[in-house]
């Protein structure tokens, strides 16, 4: 059974992914705890925000 969570974050089987990688994979060759970012959903939330402020002068960093 696969439970999707959000547009990059997904269980599959009672495992954790991240982009089609397997979150207890990265665990193994990085030991715990670690922090685990998507650039896609880094990139999806930058331009959410990029769209909501148009037309007003902005400047994201």
């Amino acid at each position: 059974m696969m439970l999707r969570t959000s547009d990059v974050f997904v269980s599959r089987n009672g495992s954790l992914y991240c982009e089609d990688v397997a979150l207890a994979d990265i665990a193994a060759q990085a030991g715990t705890p670690c922090y685990v970012y998507s650039s896609r959903g880094v990139m999806n939330r930058f331009r959410a925000y990029d769209e909501a402020l148009e037309g007003f002068p902005h400047l994201i960093c």
